[in-house]
């Protein structure tokens, strides 16, 4: 795998969401490749910083979206 392959496959690779063969292609790869495994820390701590800028869930929905 070059990086070119790889590179597509690091976001899902954070998310848990490869196949086991993809993951190992990917896991192999970066091994070998200090770029794609600074972009796969890049995505690592973009995570989490995304999902702590989103709005909390609410429980319910605001009023003025509930039909009576």
């Amino acid at each position: 795998m070059n990086c070119h392959e790889a590179e597509p496959l690091l976001s899902a690779l954070v998310d848990n969401a490869l196949t086991k063969a993809e993951r190992h292609a990917v896991e192999q790869h970066l091994r070998e490749c200090a770029a794609c495994r600074q972009t796969l820390m890049i995505f690592r701590a973009f995570t989490p910083a995304m999902l702590a800028a989103l709005p909390q869930r609410q429980d319910r929905a605001p009023r003025h979206l509930i039909q009576p």
